[in-house]
């Protein structure tokens, strides 16, 4: 199995949290890590750290030139890590297929129900946008400009399974990297426009649950999840912390789904670190302790100050 995330300063605990909790998950194998360097601090102590996890068989950090997305719209929120997962694919050698995880996801399960998935043919294997559930709403350029079909899904790109081989045989680097160069200036959101745009047909559905997005599940508009929103959440496979994530001041919601997820991802973040005494480890938690109570205080302020 290969794993690979992509991330910058910005999101060195979340690459850290997304692959650690990808490999505590595994249960009969063991996974290939590739850490796409898009502007880390301490990438070498983060490959140290989950080379010695028992479920990694090797992990290796790659550096790509970004001068290639330099000019692709950046959006705020948007850097050259998102771009990389559009290359990937068509640069590592000796792999048959992938799993791309986001910097901001958590894993839940064993991705060897994931790494099976069959994929009849198609390059991708994506999860609906909760948010954007087709074309005409999530890409409506594609549907205007490029005659794509209005109802065909539009796929968040945030958890990929990828075939190497069909991948390239569709040259689908090259044409999304195209469709960036050419119509940046209507662009949204980044490589998952690109990747809908030019991978019409050629994208495998995956179940919900293997992309659950936070913010969206607020009121998701794909019918197959807005139906099942409690079972969903219940049985989330790879949590994807959409919108605020789960580091900023204001990432914890006032709801019961919300302070469990981050107490989870706090849990995840806190094993993920390398040993510590118990003294630095009890102050740790104290600290954190501190920190989420007052996350919820906050929370709970808004709340109430926000008109229903």
């Amino acid at each position: 199995m290969t794993l690979c995330s992509a991330a910058d300063d910005k999101y060195e605990l979340g690459i850290r949290v997304a692959l650690f909790s990808a490999l505590e998950r595994l249960r009969d194998t063991a996974a290939r890590v590739v850490i796409f360097d898009a502007g880390l601090r301490e990438p070498d102590a983060l490959q140290r750290s989950l080379a010695r996890h028992r479920h990694c068989a090797h992990c290796e950090v790659l550096c790509v030139d970004g001068e290639p997305f330099r000019h692709f719209p950046r959006q705020g929120r948007y850097g050259i890590a998102a771009y990389l997962r559009l290359v990937v694919p068509s640069i590592l050698e000796g792999v048959d297929r992938l799993i791309y995880l986001d910097a901001d996801v958590m894993v839940r399960s064993d991705l060897s129900l994931l790494w099976n998935e069959p994929m009849s043919g198609a390059a991708v294997g994506a999860v609906r946008d909760f948010g954007l559930a087709t074309l005409s709403t999530g890409l409506p350029y594609a549907v205007d400009k490029l005659g794509a079909p209005p109802d065909a899904p539009y796929f968040n790109s945030g958890v990929m399974l990828i075939d190497v081989s069909a991948w390239r045989a569709a040259d689908f680097t090259t044409r999304t990297l195209d469709y960036l160069r050419d119509h940046g200036d209507v662009t949204r959101y980044a490589d998952q426009d690109a990747l809908n745009a030019v991978g019409v047909g050629a994208i495998h559905e995956l179940a919900p649950v293997w992309n659950v997005q936070v913010l969206q599940m607020r009121n998701p508009v794909v019918p197959a999840v807005a139906s099942q929103a409690r079972a969903i959440k219940r049985t989330a496979r790879i949590i994807h912390f959409t919108g605020v994530k789960p580091w900023d001041v204001d990432g914890v919601k006032p709801s019961v789904w919300s302070i469990s997820l981050h107490l989870e991802y706090a849990r995840t973040a806190r094993m993920s670190l390398p040993p510590r005494t118990v003294a630095q480890s009890t102050i740790d938690v104290l600290k954190w302790c501190g920190l989420f109570a007052r996350r919820v205080v906050f929370a709970a302020k808004r709340r109430i100050a926000t008109p229903s």
